[in-house]
């Protein structure tokens, strides 16, 4: 248990530092292997011949400028099928609830579940479970209220205005017509997430106040992640020279 737990989180990392730094030199060159990979892999998915930058695989990375400028476009109801469709790609999805369950599993909790094997794979079903839960709803938020959930890199100068662009990204959206919200769709996908999760929870831990501290704990991880993404491209850059 243990060795799956650490091959999964290396791989994870690999594949973290890998992403960012494909995603930040994209060229189109780069932009017509990843689309003729993503096609083999789900071709029910893509058309047959590469489409305008909009329905490309790269698309799902968002411009800093857009949400500037005013310029950006509506997203097409395929076009948000293929951004949520794309976060079960993603490292972190697959990276963070084993690590969550070990951590869990560590400290007992919840105590119900046990210590062994089976209370393990209970932690790590019920991370995943909630994963799922928070992207379909952030997803269903997000197309109602016109967010534009696609991850953005800063291109800002400096550590701490690239950090604060990355926090300040977890509760601000750029929106379809070019402009900026709040982040509805983040936060209630969260919270939402962790209250369903109530109804697999022991009883002493599915309750309100078990919930919105689920809830707080899966935005706190958000701006982990959004920082991580923004720095990932110097990381990955200092790997490669190794």
């Amino acid at each position: 248990m243990v060795m799956r737990t650490r091959l999964t989180i290396l791989c994870g990392i690999a594949l973290f530092f890998g992403h960012g730094l494909h995603a930040q030199e994209a060229t189109p060159e780069r932009q017509n292997r990843v689309f003729e990979l993503t096609s083999f892999l789900s071709p029910s998915l893509l058309p047959t011949s590469l489409p305008p930058l909009a329905s490309s695989p790269e698309s799902l990375l968002l411009p800093s400028s857009a949400g500037r400028s005013g310029t950006a476009s509506a997203l097409t109801l395929q076009d948000r099928v293929n951004i949520y469709l794309k976060t079960y790609t993603e490292p972190s999805f697959y990276l963070l609830p084993p690590i969550g369950a070990a951590y869990d599993q560590r400290a007992n909790n919840p105590p119900e579940w046990g210590r062994g094997l089976q209370g393990f794979d209970r932690r790590l079903a019920s991370g995943f479970g909630r994963d799922i839960i928070a992207h379909t709803l952030k997803s269903g938020f997000a197309a109602a209220d016109h967010e534009d959930p696609r991850h953005s890199f800063s291109k800002m100068h400096g550590t701490w205005p690239r950090a604060r662009y990355a926090f300040v990204r977890t509760f601000e959206s750029p929106t379809d017509g070019g402009g900026k919200s709040f982040a509805f769709a983040s936060v209630a996908g969260n919270y939402g997430a962790a209250f369903i999760s109530n109804t697999w929870y022991p009883k002493p831990y599915a309750t309100v106040g078990h919930a919105l501290g689920r809830g707080t704990s899966s935005l706190a991880i958000g701006i982990l992640v959004n920082e991580l993404r923004e720095f990932s491209p110097d990381v990955g850059r200092c790997l490669h020279r190794f």
